[in-house]
Protein backbone atom coordinates (compact mmCIF):
# COMPACT_ATOMS: atom_id res chain seq x y z
CA UNK A 1 0.00 0.00 0.00
CA UNK A 2 1.76 3.40 -0.79
CA UNK A 3 1.53 6.78 0.16
CA UNK A 4 -1.54 8.11 -1.64
CA UNK A 5 -3.84 4.57 -0.45
CA UNK A 6 -2.82 5.71 2.90
CA UNK A 7 -3.82 9.25 2.90
CA UNK A 8 -6.87 8.42 0.96
CA UNK A 9 -8.21 6.21 3.49
CA UNK A 10 -7.08 8.85 6.36
CA UNK A 11 -9.40 11.26 4.45
CA UNK A 12 -12.29 9.44 4.07
CA UNK A 13 -12.05 8.54 7.95
CA UNK A 14 -11.63 11.78 8.84
CA UNK A 15 -14.47 12.71 6.78
CA UNK A 16 -16.64 9.60 8.14
CA UNK A 17 -15.78 11.08 11.69
CA UNK A 18 -17.08 14.45 11.03
CA UNK A 19 -20.31 12.99 9.46
CA UNK A 20 -20.95 11.09 12.47
CA UNK A 21 -20.65 13.80 14.66
CA UNK A 22 -22.78 15.80 12.67
CA UNK A 23 -25.37 12.98 12.53
CA UNK A 24 -24.68 12.91 16.03
CA UNK A 25 -25.68 16.81 16.81
CA UNK A 26 -29.09 16.26 14.33
CA UNK A 27 -30.32 13.60 16.43
CA UNK A 28 -29.39 15.48 19.15
CA UNK A 29 -27.63 13.43 21.02
CA UNK A 30 -27.36 14.28 24.89
CA UNK A 31 -23.60 14.40 25.17
CA UNK A 32 -23.03 16.24 22.50
CA UNK A 33 -25.45 19.15 23.61
CA UNK A 34 -24.14 19.26 26.52
CA UNK A 35 -20.62 19.13 25.17
CA UNK A 36 -21.97 22.36 22.82
CA UNK A 37 -23.88 24.37 24.69
CA UNK A 38 -23.75 23.61 28.88
CA UNK A 39 -21.19 26.14 30.93
CA UNK A 40 -20.90 23.06 33.29
CA UNK A 41 -20.73 19.30 34.10
CA UNK A 42 -21.63 17.67 38.01
CA UNK A 43 -18.62 16.35 39.73
CA UNK A 44 -21.24 15.14 41.89
CA UNK A 45 -24.97 15.58 43.49
CA UNK A 46 -26.40 14.46 47.57
CA UNK A 47 -29.75 14.25 47.46
CA UNK A 48 -30.84 13.58 51.45
CA UNK A 49 -34.32 12.89 51.77
CA UNK A 50 -35.72 12.85 55.34
CA UNK A 51 -39.46 11.52 56.07
CA UNK A 52 -41.10 12.56 59.09
CA UNK A 53 -43.71 11.31 61.30
CA UNK A 54 -46.31 13.27 60.25
CA UNK A 55 -45.50 12.26 56.40
CA UNK A 56 -43.92 15.40 55.53
CA UNK A 57 -40.62 15.39 53.56
CA UNK A 58 -37.57 17.90 53.92
CA UNK A 59 -34.93 17.48 51.07
CA UNK A 60 -31.97 19.04 50.81
CA UNK A 61 -30.20 18.93 47.28
CA UNK A 62 -25.92 19.54 47.35
CA UNK A 63 -24.79 19.55 43.54
CA UNK A 64 -21.18 20.48 42.96
CA UNK A 65 -20.64 22.02 39.75
CA UNK A 66 -17.77 22.17 37.60
CA UNK A 67 -18.20 24.89 35.84
CA UNK A 68 -17.14 24.91 31.73
CA UNK A 69 -17.82 28.05 30.14
CA UNK A 70 -17.81 31.88 31.31
CA UNK A 71 -21.53 32.22 33.72
CA UNK A 72 -23.06 34.51 35.66
CA UNK A 73 -25.03 31.76 38.00
CA UNK A 74 -26.93 28.60 38.20
CA UNK A 75 -30.62 27.30 37.06
CA UNK A 76 -32.71 25.11 38.84
CA UNK A 77 -35.86 23.86 38.09
CA UNK A 78 -38.24 21.14 40.11
CA UNK A 79 -41.94 20.45 39.28
CA UNK A 80 -44.33 17.83 41.33
CA UNK A 81 -44.77 14.65 40.65
CA UNK A 82 -47.90 12.91 41.46
CA UNK A 83 -49.47 14.10 44.21
CA UNK A 84 -46.84 16.25 45.85
CA UNK A 85 -47.52 19.92 46.91
CA UNK A 86 -43.77 21.72 47.80
CA UNK A 87 -43.00 24.53 50.10
CA UNK A 88 -40.63 26.70 52.23
CA UNK A 89 -37.79 26.60 49.21
CA UNK A 90 -34.81 27.54 50.32
CA UNK A 91 -31.27 28.45 47.94
CA UNK A 92 -28.20 29.05 48.42
CA UNK A 93 -24.35 28.58 46.77
CA UNK A 94 -20.54 28.40 48.37
CA UNK A 95 -17.55 28.77 46.74
CA UNK A 96 -19.33 32.56 45.35
CA UNK A 97 -21.80 34.41 47.51
CA UNK A 98 -25.49 34.71 46.06
CA UNK A 99 -26.34 37.51 44.81
CA UNK A 100 -29.72 37.28 44.49
CA UNK A 101 -32.40 34.34 43.13
CA UNK A 102 -34.67 34.86 40.31
CA UNK A 103 -37.38 32.72 41.08
CA UNK A 104 -40.66 31.81 38.71
CA UNK A 105 -43.73 29.47 40.19
CA UNK A 106 -44.90 26.51 39.04
CA UNK A 107 -47.94 24.48 39.60
CA UNK A 108 -48.11 22.97 43.17
CA UNK A 109 -45.46 24.72 44.62
CA UNK A 110 -43.21 24.00 42.25
CA UNK A 111 -40.55 26.35 40.76
CA UNK A 112 -38.06 27.36 39.03
CA UNK A 113 -35.28 29.40 39.87
CA UNK A 114 -32.58 31.59 38.09
CA UNK A 115 -29.59 31.98 40.80
CA UNK A 116 -27.70 34.72 40.23
CA UNK A 117 -23.83 35.06 41.01
CA UNK A 118 -23.21 38.30 39.76
CA UNK A 119 -25.48 41.12 40.38
CA UNK A 120 -29.31 40.47 38.92
CA UNK A 121 -29.07 41.31 35.45
CA UNK A 122 -25.48 42.28 34.59
CA UNK A 123 -23.61 41.18 31.48
CA UNK A 124 -20.80 40.10 33.46
CA UNK A 125 -19.30 36.66 33.28
CA UNK A 126 -17.28 34.63 35.86
CA UNK A 127 -13.98 33.14 34.40
CA UNK A 128 -14.20 29.41 35.27
CA UNK A 129 -10.22 29.47 35.34
CA UNK A 130 -10.77 31.79 38.26
CA UNK A 131 -14.35 30.37 39.99
CA UNK A 132 -13.88 26.92 38.83
CA UNK A 133 -16.31 25.44 41.19
CA UNK A 134 -19.65 26.49 42.64
CA UNK A 135 -22.09 24.21 45.00
CA UNK A 136 -25.73 24.67 44.66
CA UNK A 137 -27.88 24.32 47.92
CA UNK A 138 -31.65 23.68 47.64
CA UNK A 139 -33.57 22.56 50.55
CA UNK A 140 -37.83 22.19 50.48
CA UNK A 141 -40.74 20.96 52.25
CA UNK A 142 -42.72 17.86 50.73
CA UNK A 143 -45.99 16.77 50.96
CA UNK A 144 -48.58 14.41 49.98
CA UNK A 145 -45.39 11.89 49.20
CA UNK A 146 -46.77 9.03 50.94
CA UNK A 147 -49.81 7.44 48.79
CA UNK A 148 -52.13 4.79 50.38
CA UNK A 149 -53.70 1.89 48.71
CA UNK A 150 -55.84 -0.98 49.72
CA UNK A 151 -53.29 -3.19 51.12
CA UNK A 152 -49.98 -1.07 50.64
CA UNK A 153 -48.83 2.23 51.01
CA UNK A 154 -45.76 3.52 48.21
CA UNK A 155 -43.58 5.91 48.47
CA UNK A 156 -42.39 6.59 44.68
CA UNK A 157 -39.68 9.87 44.23
CA UNK A 158 -37.84 10.71 41.72
CA UNK A 159 -34.67 12.37 43.39
CA UNK A 160 -33.03 13.15 39.88
CA UNK A 161 -34.27 14.02 37.01
CA UNK A 162 -33.44 15.39 33.33
CA UNK A 163 -30.54 17.51 33.99
CA UNK A 164 -28.89 18.71 30.32
CA UNK A 165 -25.27 17.46 32.21
CA UNK A 166 -23.85 13.95 33.03
CA UNK A 167 -22.91 13.61 36.83
CA UNK A 168 -19.87 11.59 38.11
CA UNK A 169 -21.50 10.67 41.15
CA UNK A 170 -25.05 10.40 42.33
CA UNK A 171 -26.33 9.69 45.55
CA UNK A 172 -29.92 9.16 46.80
CA UNK A 173 -30.46 9.09 51.13
CA UNK A 174 -33.87 8.49 52.44
CA UNK A 175 -34.51 8.44 56.08
CA UNK A 176 -37.46 7.21 57.19
CA UNK A 177 -39.03 6.95 61.26
CA UNK A 178 -38.40 3.81 62.99
CA UNK A 179 -42.75 2.90 62.50
CA UNK A 180 -42.46 2.87 58.76
CA UNK A 181 -41.89 -0.69 57.43
CA UNK A 182 -40.24 -0.92 54.01
CA UNK A 183 -41.10 -4.20 52.13
CA UNK A 184 -39.85 -3.82 48.76
CA UNK A 185 -37.60 -1.52 46.96
CA UNK A 186 -37.25 -0.83 43.05
CA UNK A 187 -34.83 1.45 41.46
CA UNK A 188 -35.11 3.26 38.02
CA UNK A 189 -32.34 2.10 36.40
CA UNK A 190 -30.85 -0.42 39.16
CA UNK A 191 -28.28 1.20 40.80
CA UNK A 192 -26.11 0.31 44.53
CA UNK A 193 -28.10 0.58 47.65
CA UNK A 194 -27.44 -0.10 51.05
CA UNK A 195 -29.97 0.19 54.24
CA UNK A 196 -28.03 0.79 57.56
CA UNK A 197 -31.12 0.77 59.67
CA UNK A 198 -34.00 2.66 58.64
CA UNK A 199 -32.13 4.94 56.24
CA UNK A 200 -31.45 4.24 52.36
CA UNK A 201 -28.41 4.81 50.56
CA UNK A 202 -28.36 4.57 46.71
CA UNK A 203 -24.97 5.51 44.45
CA UNK A 204 -25.21 5.84 40.74
CA UNK A 205 -21.86 6.19 38.93
CA UNK A 206 -21.66 8.39 35.29
CA UNK A 207 -24.96 9.02 34.83
CA UNK A 208 -25.61 10.39 31.24
CA UNK A 209 -27.43 13.99 30.62
CA UNK A 210 -31.19 13.61 30.94
CA UNK A 211 -31.23 10.53 32.58
CA UNK A 212 -33.70 10.16 35.85
CA UNK A 213 -33.34 8.03 38.76
CA UNK A 214 -36.16 7.02 41.26
CA UNK A 215 -36.70 4.87 43.73
CA UNK A 216 -40.16 3.27 44.89
CA UNK A 217 -40.61 1.93 48.47
CA UNK A 218 -43.11 -0.55 49.02
CA UNK A 219 -44.76 -0.13 52.71
CA UNK A 220 -47.11 -1.07 55.00
CA UNK A 221 -50.23 0.56 55.34
CA UNK A 222 -49.75 3.82 56.95
CA UNK A 223 -53.15 4.88 57.47
CA UNK A 224 -53.13 7.38 60.61
CA UNK A 225 -49.79 9.35 58.61
CA UNK A 226 -51.33 13.23 58.20
CA UNK A 227 -49.66 13.88 54.79
CA UNK A 228 -50.48 10.67 53.29
CA UNK A 229 -52.59 10.34 50.48
CA UNK A 230 -55.05 8.01 49.46
CA UNK A 231 -54.77 6.46 46.11
CA UNK A 232 -57.67 4.06 45.45
CA UNK A 233 -55.73 1.89 42.43
CA UNK A 234 -52.88 1.07 44.42
CA UNK A 235 -51.77 -2.46 45.34
CA UNK A 236 -48.94 -4.39 45.60
CA UNK A 237 -50.30 -6.39 42.07
CA UNK A 238 -50.37 -2.90 40.29
CA UNK A 239 -47.18 -2.06 41.83
CA UNK A 240 -45.44 -5.66 40.05
CA UNK A 241 -47.18 -4.93 37.01
CA UNK A 242 -45.79 -1.45 36.43
CA UNK A 243 -42.65 -2.34 37.35
CA UNK A 244 -42.67 -5.44 34.97
CA UNK A 245 -43.87 -2.52 31.92
CA UNK A 246 -40.68 -0.49 32.93
CA UNK A 247 -38.27 -3.84 32.80
CA UNK A 248 -39.74 -4.97 29.70
CA UNK A 249 -39.63 -1.95 27.94
CA UNK A 250 -36.23 -1.23 28.67
CA UNK A 251 -35.43 -4.85 27.91
CA UNK A 252 -37.30 -4.52 24.51
CA UNK A 253 -35.93 -1.72 23.08
CA UNK A 254 -31.86 -3.03 23.83
CA UNK A 255 -33.18 -6.28 22.30
CA UNK A 256 -34.87 -4.59 19.56
CA UNK A 257 -32.14 -2.41 18.00
CA UNK A 258 -29.79 -5.48 18.52
CA UNK A 259 -32.10 -7.51 16.24
CA UNK A 260 -32.45 -5.13 13.65
CA UNK A 261 -27.87 -4.96 14.00
CA UNK A 262 -28.36 -9.05 13.86
CA UNK A 263 -31.10 -8.75 10.41
CA UNK A 264 -28.15 -6.49 9.04
CA UNK A 265 -25.21 -8.42 9.36
CA UNK A 266 -27.00 -11.43 8.07
CA UNK A 267 -28.53 -9.98 5.28
CA UNK A 268 -24.84 -8.69 4.65
CA UNK A 269 -23.58 -12.33 4.94
CA UNK A 270 -26.19 -13.83 2.75
CA UNK A 271 -25.10 -11.10 -0.21
CA UNK A 272 -21.78 -12.03 0.06
CA UNK A 273 -22.37 -15.93 0.18
CA UNK A 274 -24.65 -15.69 -2.57
CA UNK A 275 -23.57 -12.67 -5.22
CA UNK A 276 -20.13 -11.86 -3.23
CA UNK A 277 -17.68 -14.96 -4.44
CA UNK A 278 -16.30 -15.65 -7.63
CA UNK A 279 -17.20 -18.48 -9.31
CA UNK A 280 -14.29 -21.35 -9.15
CA UNK A 281 -12.27 -21.78 -12.57
CA UNK A 282 -10.43 -25.21 -13.12
CA UNK A 283 -6.93 -24.19 -14.10
CA UNK A 284 -3.82 -26.14 -13.28
CA UNK A 285 -1.18 -23.65 -13.63
CA UNK A 286 1.41 -26.57 -13.04
CA UNK A 287 0.18 -28.39 -16.52
CA UNK A 288 -0.92 -25.31 -18.61
CA UNK A 289 1.46 -23.53 -20.87
CA UNK A 290 -0.78 -21.10 -22.61
CA UNK A 291 -3.39 -18.95 -21.06
CA UNK A 292 -7.12 -20.66 -20.98
CA UNK A 293 -8.47 -18.01 -22.90
CA UNK A 294 -8.34 -16.48 -26.04
CA UNK A 295 -9.28 -13.19 -25.42
CA UNK A 296 -7.60 -10.08 -26.61
CA UNK A 297 -5.19 -8.05 -23.99
CA UNK A 298 -7.12 -5.28 -23.68
CA UNK A 299 -9.98 -6.98 -22.67
CA UNK A 300 -8.40 -9.23 -19.87
CA UNK A 301 -6.85 -5.52 -19.01
CA UNK A 302 -10.40 -4.47 -18.04
CA UNK A 303 -11.21 -7.57 -16.07
CA UNK A 304 -8.17 -8.25 -14.15
CA UNK A 305 -6.98 -4.73 -13.29
CA UNK A 306 -9.94 -2.93 -13.52
CA UNK A 307 -12.31 -5.16 -12.24
CA UNK A 308 -14.92 -4.82 -15.70
CA UNK A 309 -15.26 -0.70 -15.24
CA UNK A 310 -12.42 0.42 -17.88
CA UNK A 311 -9.52 -0.60 -20.34
CA UNK A 312 -5.97 1.29 -18.61
CA UNK A 313 -2.97 2.15 -20.57
CA UNK A 314 -1.47 -0.67 -19.96
CA UNK A 315 -4.47 -2.54 -21.84
CA UNK A 316 -4.32 -0.46 -24.82
CA UNK A 317 -0.18 -1.19 -24.97
CA UNK A 318 -0.76 -4.45 -24.52
CA UNK A 319 -3.60 -4.64 -27.67
CA UNK A 320 -0.81 -2.17 -29.45
CA UNK A 321 2.36 -5.65 -28.83
CA UNK A 322 -0.79 -8.13 -29.76
CA UNK A 323 -1.24 -6.07 -33.56
CA UNK A 324 3.02 -5.74 -33.62
CA UNK A 325 2.99 -9.90 -33.16
CA UNK A 326 0.48 -10.29 -35.77
CA UNK A 327 2.32 -8.52 -38.00
CA UNK A 328 -0.90 -5.60 -38.52
CA UNK A 329 2.37 -2.77 -37.24
CA UNK A 330 5.96 -2.65 -36.54
CA UNK A 331 7.53 -0.51 -34.54
CA UNK A 332 10.41 1.92 -35.57
CA UNK A 333 12.71 5.14 -34.70
CA UNK A 334 14.37 7.56 -36.59
CA UNK A 335 16.90 8.85 -34.26
CA UNK A 336 14.96 10.96 -31.35
CA UNK A 337 11.38 10.06 -32.97
CA UNK A 338 9.80 7.00 -32.81
CA UNK A 339 6.47 5.77 -34.50
CA UNK A 340 4.26 3.08 -35.36
CA UNK A 341 4.09 2.09 -38.67
CA UNK A 342 1.29 0.36 -40.82
CA UNK A 343 1.84 -2.67 -42.47
CA UNK A 344 0.00 -3.29 -45.92
CA UNK A 345 -1.49 -6.72 -44.80
CA UNK A 346 -4.64 -8.32 -46.08
CA UNK A 347 -7.87 -8.10 -43.52
CA UNK A 348 -7.51 -10.27 -40.63
CA UNK A 349 -10.55 -12.77 -40.02
CA UNK A 350 -9.45 -13.50 -36.60
CA UNK A 351 -8.53 -10.24 -35.48
CA UNK A 352 -10.45 -9.22 -32.16
CA UNK A 353 -13.19 -6.68 -32.69
CA UNK A 354 -11.69 -4.31 -30.30
CA UNK A 355 -8.48 -4.45 -31.28
CA UNK A 356 -9.93 -4.03 -34.73
CA UNK A 357 -11.24 -0.45 -33.73
CA UNK A 358 -8.29 0.33 -31.98
CA UNK A 359 -6.32 -0.63 -35.82
CA UNK A 360 -9.26 1.81 -37.32
CA UNK A 361 -7.78 4.60 -35.05
CA UNK A 362 -4.40 4.27 -36.18
CA UNK A 363 -5.62 3.93 -39.74
CA UNK A 364 -7.43 7.29 -39.12
CA UNK A 365 -4.86 9.59 -37.65
CA UNK A 366 -1.95 8.26 -39.17
CA UNK A 367 0.07 10.01 -42.00
CA UNK A 368 1.67 7.95 -44.78
CA UNK A 369 0.99 4.28 -42.60
CA UNK A 370 2.90 6.39 -39.80
CA UNK A 371 1.11 7.00 -36.32
CA UNK A 372 3.43 9.55 -34.18
CA UNK A 373 1.44 9.99 -30.72
CA UNK A 374 3.93 13.23 -30.79
CA UNK A 375 2.49 14.26 -33.86
CA UNK A 376 -1.24 13.51 -33.01
CA UNK A 377 -0.66 15.45 -29.46
CA UNK A 378 -0.09 18.44 -31.95
CA UNK A 379 -2.97 17.73 -34.75
CA UNK A 380 -5.50 17.43 -31.55
CA UNK A 381 -4.20 20.57 -30.01
CA UNK A 382 -4.80 22.49 -33.27
CA UNK A 383 -8.15 21.71 -34.29
CA UNK A 384 -11.26 21.28 -31.65
CA UNK A 385 -13.03 18.88 -34.41
CA UNK A 386 -10.01 16.84 -34.67
CA UNK A 387 -10.00 15.64 -30.72
CA UNK A 388 -13.42 15.24 -30.93
CA UNK A 389 -13.33 13.16 -33.88
CA UNK A 390 -10.50 11.67 -32.01
CA UNK A 391 -12.63 11.00 -29.08
CA UNK A 392 -15.24 9.73 -30.18
CA UNK A 393 -13.09 6.85 -31.79
CA UNK A 394 -11.15 6.24 -29.13
CA UNK A 395 -14.96 6.12 -26.94
CA UNK A 396 -15.96 3.72 -29.59
CA UNK A 397 -12.99 1.29 -28.91
CA UNK A 398 -13.70 1.63 -25.26
CA UNK A 399 -17.25 0.87 -25.90
CA UNK A 400 -16.64 -1.97 -27.54
CA UNK A 401 -14.90 -3.97 -25.04
CA UNK A 402 -17.06 -2.75 -22.49
CA UNK A 403 -19.74 -4.28 -24.35
CA UNK A 404 -18.44 -7.68 -24.16
CA UNK A 405 -17.94 -7.70 -20.44
CA UNK A 406 -21.90 -6.55 -19.85
CA UNK A 407 -22.34 -9.59 -22.16
CA UNK A 408 -20.25 -12.03 -20.30
CA UNK A 409 -21.69 -10.86 -16.92
CA UNK A 410 -17.70 -11.78 -15.28
CA UNK A 411 -19.04 -8.92 -12.23
CA UNK A 412 -22.77 -8.64 -11.40
CA UNK A 413 -23.05 -5.92 -9.81
CA UNK A 414 -26.73 -7.13 -8.25
CA UNK A 415 -25.05 -7.94 -4.84
CA UNK A 416 -22.93 -4.53 -4.83
CA UNK A 417 -26.35 -2.32 -5.64
CA UNK A 418 -27.31 -4.28 -2.59
CA UNK A 419 -24.48 -4.28 -0.40
CA UNK A 420 -24.35 -0.25 -0.61
CA UNK A 421 -28.22 0.27 -0.69
CA UNK A 422 -28.35 -1.75 2.65
CA UNK A 423 -25.22 0.39 3.84
CA UNK A 424 -26.32 3.89 2.74
CA UNK A 425 -29.91 2.74 5.38
CA UNK A 426 -27.89 1.39 7.95
CA UNK A 427 -25.73 4.59 8.08
CA UNK A 428 -29.34 6.56 7.92
CA UNK A 429 -30.56 4.70 10.87
CA UNK A 430 -28.14 5.63 13.01
CA UNK A 431 -29.96 8.29 13.62
CA UNK A 432 -33.06 6.34 14.76
CA UNK A 433 -30.81 4.47 17.11
CA UNK A 434 -30.30 8.02 18.69
CA UNK A 435 -34.45 8.87 18.82
CA UNK A 436 -34.35 5.34 21.09
CA UNK A 437 -33.58 7.01 23.93
CA UNK A 438 -36.39 8.76 26.96
CA UNK A 439 -35.67 9.59 29.98
CA UNK A 440 -36.73 6.39 31.72
CA UNK A 441 -33.63 4.76 29.18
CA UNK A 442 -31.31 7.74 29.02
CA UNK A 443 -28.79 5.83 31.64
CA UNK A 444 -28.41 3.45 28.41
CA UNK A 445 -27.17 6.20 26.20
CA UNK A 446 -23.67 5.60 26.05
CA UNK A 447 -25.02 1.95 24.36
CA UNK A 448 -27.30 3.88 21.83
CA UNK A 449 -24.31 6.03 21.09
CA UNK A 450 -22.28 3.04 20.80
CA UNK A 451 -25.11 1.45 18.15
CA UNK A 452 -25.47 4.48 16.64
CA UNK A 453 -21.58 4.28 15.61
CA UNK A 454 -21.59 0.47 14.86
CA UNK A 455 -24.56 1.96 12.13
CA UNK A 456 -22.83 5.07 10.96
CA UNK A 457 -19.29 3.11 10.70
CA UNK A 458 -20.33 -0.16 9.74
CA UNK A 459 -22.31 1.21 7.09
CA UNK A 460 -19.83 3.95 5.69
CA UNK A 461 -17.02 0.88 5.33
CA UNK A 462 -19.19 -1.28 3.33
CA UNK A 463 -19.59 1.72 0.98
Amino acid sequence: MNWKSILVRVILSVVLLLLFIGFQYLGQNPYLTWYFQSLYRIESARIETTLSDTGEMEVHEVVHYRMRKPFRGVFREISPVRYEVMNNVMIWTEELDTQDVEFSSLPQGGFSARVWLVPRGSTMRLDPRKYPRVTLHVKYRVRNVVENGGDIAQIFRQFWGEWDAPVELLEGVFDFPEHVSVKHVYTHPKMLWQKMGNRYLFRVFHLPPQSIAEARFVLEPLPNMQYAVKNPTLSWEEVERMEATYQREVRNQVLSWMGILGVFIFLFLIIYLVLGREVPVDYERFYEQEPPYQDPPDLVNAVVQNLTSRVGEEGVAAALLDLYHRGVITFEEEGQKRFIRLNATPPLHDLPSSEAKLLKILQQFATDNTFSFDALRERLEGSVSEARSFNRSFQAYENEIMAELRRRRYLQNTGNILAKGLAILMMFLSLAVLSAWRPETAHLLPLWTVLSGIFFFGGGAIL
